[in-house]
Order: C-alpha cells, then sequence, then structure tokens
C-alpha cells in the first residue's frame, strides 16, 4: 500500500458522494490509511472531521494521540469531548508529552475555572508559566497580554486571564528599568486591556501597581479613573440578561398547528441603575483603600468625602 498521505486523500475524495457529502467507502479508505500511515496529523484529521457521532469522534481521538503525541490539536479536541474528570486525565497526559505547549496549560486551567475550582485554575496557570520558563520557552509581553486577553474576552474566564497577567508582569522588565518607566508601562497595558473590553486583565494590573506603589496619589488616581470608565463584565451580562429576559417567546404545538406568542421588549432600566450602583461601589471602596494607604493625602480625603 502506498505510503503517500497525498494518494489516500486524493482517493478518499474520490469515495465522496453528490456535492460532496460523506460516504462509508470514504471513511473506510481514511482508515485503511491509518492502518498504514497511523502517524499522519492529516489523515486523521481528515478521519475524524468525518465521524458525525461525538462518542465515534472520542474513540478516534483517543487512539489519535497515542499515535500522534505531538498533535496539541488532537489532545485540546479530545479533552473538550470528555467530561470534566476524564479531561483532566487527558491534559495531564497531554503536558506530559508536551511540557511546553502553552495552549495545553491555558486550556487546563480553563477547566479547573470552568468547573468553579478559582484557586486551581490560578495554581495551575502558574505551574505553567513557571514550567515553560523553566524549559527554557520565553514569550514577550505582547504574546502573554494576548493571550490573558483572549481568555477574558473570547473565553469568558477571567481568574485565567488574569493569572497570566499576574504571572508574567515581570517579563521583559529587570531592575535596570526604573521605577518610573514599569509604571508606565503597566499603565499603558491595563488601558489597552480596558481598550479591549478586558476590564478585570486591568484592574489586576492596576491591584500590582497600587501594592507596589501603595504610597504615590497618582498610582491610585489612575486605578479610580480605570474605575469610572469601565463597566463590570458582571454587571454588563446582567444587563444583557435583562434585556434577553425581558423579551420572551412561547410556542404551543398541537397535533395540526403551532402557535407562537412573542411579549415586546422593555427597556433594562434595571441593569443601568446596578452598573452604576456597582461602579460606585467599586470606585468608594476603591477611594477609602487609597486613604488608608495616604491618610494625610487631603486631596484623597476630599474625594472619598464626595
Amino acid at each position: 500500500l502506498p505510503k503517500s498521505v497525498k494518494l489516500w486523500m486524493k482517493a478518499s475524495q474520490l469515495e465522496r458522494g453528490p456535492n460532496g457529502t460523506t460516504t462509508n467507502k470514504e471513511k473506510i479508505v481514511l482508515r485503511r490509511a491509518l492502518e498504514t500511515i497511523p502517524n499522519s496529523v492529516q489523515l486523521w484529521e481528515a478521519a475524524i472531521s468525518l465521524e458525525e457521532e461525538e462518542e465515534d469522534a472520542r474513540i478516534m481521538l483517543s487512539r489519535a494521540v497515542e499515535c500522534v503525541p505531538s498533535s496539541v490539536n488532537m489532545w485540546l479536541a479530545l479533552a473538550k469531548l470528555e467530561t470534566y474528570g476524564r479531561a483532566k486525565q487527558v491534559l495531564n497526559s497531554a503536558r506530559k508529552e508536551l511540557p511546553t505547549e502553552l495552549k495545553i496549560w491555558v486550556t487546563a486551567a480553563q477547566l479547573e475555572e470552568s468547573h468553579g475550582n478559582h484557586e486551581k485554575a490560578e495554581k495551575v496557570m502558574m505551574m505553567g508559566i513557571k514550567k515553560l520558563k523553566s524549559q527554557g520557552v520565553t514569550f514577550g509581553r505582547d504574546k502573554w497580554l494576548m493571550e490573558a486577553n483572549t481568555c477574558e474576552r473570547e473565553s469568558g474566564l477571567p481568574i485565567t486571564a488574569c493569572s497570566i497577567i499576574k504571572g508574567t508582569l515581570y517579563v521583559d522588565i529587570d531592575d535596570t528599568i526604573k521605577d518610573a518607566n514599569k509604571r508606565k508601562i503597566w499603565t499603558n497595558e491595563a488601558n489597552e486591556c480596558m481598550n479591549n473590553g478586558c476590564y478585570e486583565c486591568g484592574r489586576a494590573i492596576h491591584e500590582h501597581l497600587v501594592q507596589l506603589y501603595s504610597k504615590r496619589r497618582d498610582v491610585w488616581l489612575n486605578f479610580i479613573s480605570y474605575e469610572r470608565e469601565v463597566i463590570p463584565p458582571i454587571t454588563l451580562t446582567s444587563l444583557v440578561s435583562s434585556s434577553s429576559s425581558s423579551s420572551s417567546t412561547t410556542t404551543t404545538t398541537t397535533s395540526s398547528t403551532a402557535v407562537t406568542t412573542t411579549t415586546t421588549p422593555t427597556p433594562p432600566t434595571n441593569g443601568m441603575i446596578s452598573t452604576s450602583n456597582t461602579i460606585n461601589a467599586r470606585v468608594g471602596q476603591l477611594m477609602r483603600r487609597a486613604v488608608d494607604a495616604r491618610p494625610t493625602d487631603v486631596l484623597l480625603w476630599l474625594m472619598a468625602a464626595k
């Protein structure tokens, strides 16, 4: 049998049905190809993509990671189809095979966060960052910031995102860089996070700044200004939910008819009020912290008293 992946792919394509529909013959060709070339990622991906049932795809992926353990996508796809407990086992195996693959560590942390294990999520992500560093894998600040922003904005998992921020604050920053420049770098990155809609990432950076430079008024004022400008993610979600829940559709089906009733949506004023209250609460709490850190600062006292 030929060892050419291209020939097998072409042979499988010739077995497709009308309009490119999947046929059993196409599946059989690809499985014969995998018997001949079991270490071809391309063939595994093609064969798995034809499976319509999740269980069938899971079984094939389980075999795929044995044959091509260097494929990150195979490990991640398998973990996605598994239960929480099995997904953990899959990702643990993946980390043993590919300890320097950032995406696997991020996915493992996201798995824990998505199941409410916030402390464990942070621990896993910190372990991953430490492991990558020990193995000589280096990424620039932009790469880490982008990864954190993606976790918060696209995956909706701020704990993992903030763990990345906290664990990489000092990447490319050493003792030769003056404090003023450090503050400028971190403040700019916090603003970048805000502009990207990644508010928790920005907060994590500002939180680091006020802990490190608690005696500086400008650092506190920057954080307070930040809180006044952003909409907390939790409240924003509530705002959307309020809008969605105010519009409902009910469908009643009988043996011969289907009746659909739609109610008119109402403006989510309660969500807007909640947003304002949440922002005010955050700002108020932050001002009290600022005053505690700088008890003789008259300006901060006056701002807190308003």
